[in-house]
């Protein structure tokens, strides 16, 4: 606050004195000059500013369009508004304010609070006006923070959780508002503001889970996997139809699932391959209502919008795949539920036809072996998880070519978990789920960050020469029946697997794929396959 400023000035008709002149030489008496100051001094000089009165605004404190910035690139910048208000919290727009910043290696700061990122770290930006003061905090955080690979395209998070996609745009599965491009071979950023924690990608569609625990979906939508309560594909993030919020999400390839915050049940929607007996629509975990016009080779019945999974179960994580879903519960316990060629690890292989008979479990099975599971990956006929011995396990197989993703060293099919032939201390797996004859392989990461892959290797998706063959509808492919270790001794955080592709996030927050490359679905600015791991681009910043 200005302190109100006091002006003086001489009584009209008095002897100017001389500094430092202690007598008074005047001709009017000493009391009569006397009186006349006790009156100016009770009446007041009319021309010195009064202190303010109740009723008038005082500065009380500053008020800022937010607390918080948070940027993802260098060379970007946000403007935080500072506003005076007064003690009835009314704008006093003629007061002045200025800024600074902790640490102009992060953020520098306008005069106008423009916030402009110069390198990664945190700071902190204060307004002041006369004695008050407000301060937002400044995170500048760049690199991918999460990829995932679907059937022809890939999608990933830079820095706070910005989404971008590359690959085909097909039905709008970039998510950029538009059909075109038709394709990137370069990631673009998805057509929101929203900042999300985790992505998911299947044959033809990509959901988001956001900060605020809100579902998004973009892309295909032909068997109601986008959640959004019609069969209509967006080509921008859709908000799926429920009024939950979630913690957890993962994407098959024509459903997706959430568990939800709180009682942390399973939520699913979308649907399946094959007819309505089939057994393959109940992936979502029970029996979807709704009818579906996309035809062969989907199924006729779907879940428009988000359903809970039968039995009530409390979940931890959750994997979808092609026609089933895995997840485990407190306890390392894993559950089932879907079509069943032996995913389910049930003991159980069922082979109907898709057509005649049920061979599904619309409800969650509990998987045998007594395993304490802490990872688990549902893939197109296989399931795949690492238990609390750092061991890893596969299971399934049966009806469809089986290319050695089980990676027990041989094609036979497993209706319980079944070791991973490899000694090696297993922290994670990630199975390949998109609808392929030839797309049935595995990865996973050891307790070191080092990648290993095993199964179909017909556009050299496992990162490593091939060892064996394997006999699959179109002939025999490359394929490898136990792990191999991808080129390049990257370090890794996570592993994603599309259809004849792979992308990792490394420990540096650089990503990275190898694999079919016809889409631009690898990143890295060209159509060309590619045999080891290739570096994805960094996407550009949004224009000012």
């Amino acid at each position: 606050m200005t302190a109100p400023i006091v002006r003086t000035q001489a009584v009209a008709g008095l002897p100017r004195r001389r500094p430092g002149h202690l007598s008074f030489r005047s001709r009017w008496p000493v009391p009569l000059l006397v009186l006349t100051a006790t009156l100016l001094t009770a009446c007041g000089d009319s021309s010195t500013d009064p202190d303010p009165s109740p009723g008038d605004p005082v500065p009380t404190r500053i008020a800022l369009s937010t607390d918080e910035v948070l940027l993802s690139f260098v060379g970007v910048s946000q403007t935080v508004t500072a506003t005076v208000l007064d003690q009835d919290g009314d704008p006093m727009p003629g007061e002045s304010v200025t800024w600074s910043s902790v640490d102009d290696a992060v953020a520098t700061v306008s005069d106008a609070g423009v916030v402009t990122s110069i390198g990664e770290g945190t700071t902190r930006v204060t307004a002041r006006s006369g004695d008050l003061t407000a301060s937002a905090d400044v995170d500048i955080r760049t690199g991918w923070t999460d990829v995932a690979a679907g059937a022809r395209h890939t999608c990933g998070l830079w820095g706070h959780g910005v989404a971008h996609c590359w690959g085909s745009n097909a039905d709008g599965r970039l998510g950029v508002g538009a059909l075109d491009p038709a394709s990137s071979s370069v990631p673009i950023a998805v057509a929101t503001d929203v900042l999300f924690e985790r992505l998911g990608v299947g044959d033809g569609h990509a959901c988001g889970l956001t900060t605020a625990g809100d579902v998004l979906c973009w892309g295909t939508n032909q068997v109601g996997q986008l959640g959004s309560g019609n069969d209509t594909d967006q080509d921008a993030p859709t908000p799926v139809d429920s009024d939950d919020r979630f913690s957890a999400l993962t994407v098959g390839s024509l459903h997706a699932c959430a568990l939800r915050e709180g009682d942390r049940r399973a939520y699913c929607w979308g649907g399946g391959l094959g007819g309505p007996l089939s057994g393959r629509d109940v992936a979502v975990g029970y029996t979807p209502p709704d009818a579906c016009t996309a035809g062969s080779p989907y199924s006729s019945r779907c879940s428009l919008v988000p359903r809970a999974v039968q039995g009530g179960l409390a979940f931890d994580q959750i994997s979808a795949g092609l026609s089933h879903t895995c997840a485990v519960a407190a306890g390392g316990i894993a559950y089932c539920w879907g079509w069943n060629e032996g995913q389910l690890g049930n003991g159980e292989i069922h082979e109907q036809s898709p057509n005649t008979s049920p061979a599904g479990y619309g409800a969650p099975q509990a998987v045998g072996g007594g395993l304490s599971i802490t990872t688990i990956t549902a893939g197109t006929i296989h399931t795949c998880a690492t238990d609390v011995l750092e061991d890893g396990y596969c299971w399934g197989g049966s009806g469809e070519p089986n290319t050695g993703m089980l990676g027990n060293g041989d094609l036979g099919a497993r209706a319980l978990p079944t070791g991973v032939d490899a000694v090696l201390p297993w922290a994670s797996m990630a199975a390949a789920s998109q609808n392929s004859v030839y797309n049935g392989y595995t990865c996973g990461l050891d307790t070191d960050g080092l990648a290993w892959c095993w199964g179909s290797n017909r556009k050299r998706q496992l990162g490593a020469p091939a060892v064996e063959t394997c006999s699959v509808g179109i002939g025999l492919i490359p394929c490898a029946l136990t792990p191999q270790e991808v080129a390049g001794d990257r370090v890794f955080q996570q592993l994603s697997l599309g259809l004849e592709f792979t992308c990792g996030l490394a420990e540096d927050r650089t990503a990275w794929c190898w694999g079919a490359n016809g889409d631009g679905q690898l990143g890295d600015g060209t159509s060309a396959d590619r045999i080891v791991p290739t570096r994805v681009q960094d996407p550009d910043p949004p224009s000012a």
